[in-house]
Order: C-alpha cells, then sequence, then structure tokens
C-alpha cells in the first residue's frame, strides 16, 4: 500500500471515530483534493514552460530590434552625408551633380523612414511582450506561494492526524491496562480476604 493511500485510510479512520458514519462523507471528498496537488503542480511547470518560451520570443524580438535599429543609424548616417553632398554640389554649381544626388538622399530618406518604422513596430513587440512576461510571472509566483501554503496546511493536516491516531491507540491501551490492574488488584484482595479468613480460623 502506498504511502499516500495508508495516510488517507489513517485519516478516514481517525475522521470517522471523531465524527461519525453521518460526517465522514464530506471528510471524504476532503481527502479526494489531495490527489489534485501532482496535477496543480503539473500546470504550474507548464505554464512556467510558457513563460521559458515567450523569454525566448523576447530575445529574438531583442536581437531583430537591435538588428534594425543599426541598418536605421547606418541609413540615417548615409542620409545625412548625402545631404552634405548636396549642399556641397549647389555650392559649387554642379546642378547635374546635386541633382543626382538629391535623388540618392532621397531614396535613402525613404529607407530611413522605413526602417524608423520598424523599429517603433519592434519597440512596442518587446514591450507588449515584457508587460505580459511581468503580468503572468507576478500571478505565477502568487499561484506558486499558494500551493506551497496549501502544501504546508495539508501536511499539518497528516501530522494532527497521525497525532490523533497515536492518542486514540495510547488511550485504548491505557484503558486495557486499566482493566487489566483492576482485576489483578481484585485477584490480590481475594487473597488477602482468604489468608485473613484462615488466621481466624486457626487461632
Amino acid at each position: 500500500m502506498k504511502l499516500t493511500q495508508r495516510i488517507q485510510l489513517l485519516l478516514k479512520t481517525v475522521l470517522n471515530d471523531l465524527f461519525g458514519e453521518e460526517q465522514l462523507s464530506t471528510a471524504h471528498s476532503d481527502l479526494s483534493a489531495e490527489g489534485s496537488a501532482d496535477r496543480l503542480n503539473g500546470l504550474l511547470d507548464a505554464a512556467q514552460q510558457q513563460l521559458d518560451a515567450l523569454r525566448l520570443e523576447l530575445a529574438g524580438a531583442v536581437t531583430r530590434q537591435k538588428r534594425i535599429t543599426h541598418d536605421w543609424q547606418t541609413e540615417l548616417a548615409k542620409l545625412q552625408s548625402l545631404n552634405a553632398a548636396v549642399d556641397e554640389a549647389l555650392q559649387a554649381a554642379q546642378d547635374e551633380d546635386a541633382r543626382l544626388l538629391q535623388e540618392q538622399a532621397n531614396h535613402a530618406q525613404k529607407q530611413a523612414d522605413e526602417l524608423a518604422e520598424m523599429v517603433m513596430a519592434c519597440e512596442q513587440h518587446t514591450s507588449g511582450i515584457r508587460t505580459a512576461l511581468s503580468s503572468q510571472q507576478e500571478r505565477l509566483d502568487s499561484l506558486r506561494r499558494r500551493s506551497q501554503y496549501l502544501d504546508d496546511r495539508e501536511k499539518s493536516v497528516v501530522v494532527l492526524a497521525e497525532l490523533l491516531g497515536a492518542q486514540q491507540s495510547l488511550t485504548s491501551q491505557t484503558d486495557t491496562l486499566q482493566s487489566e490492574f483492576a482485576a489483578w488488584e481484585e485477584q490480590i484482595a481475594r487473597r488477602e480476604d482468604r489468608l485473613a479468613a484462615r488466621r481466624e480460623w486457626s487461632k
């Protein structure tokens, strides 16, 4: 018999002795909750795995954000350089060169704007993931603390049941000893009475 089965049987016996058969069904329903502890812990572990997967997604999103931010900054530096070249060409009255450089600058500006939008989208995505992680981790930690609290209470119930069982066993043994002592005392008293009667008869 498994330890949990023995504990359930012990609790059933003790509760039956304390409350009687009419309340045993209520106690039995409480005992059945013991088997749910493993299932709840399994759900907590599954939730933790989902959070770990979300952290991996966050790490990937941060990596993409850094890469796009780098490309954006590179494009901005290129745009700044092209704008400076356009100004120099205009000052030198090189209109055709200035026109070509301006076309390149316009293209660079478009690329920079697109990358800026992508950076903002990545920031929103990573921010959303961080918020979800923080919220879910807080809830999970709260559930784990509650699980630990309930586990401690359950262990206390088991210990109390064992103590009650030991107390009942000791009470039963004490009652038996008292009965045996009373019978022994009665036997001694009868022998003392017989000896006293023999002394009176022998006088």
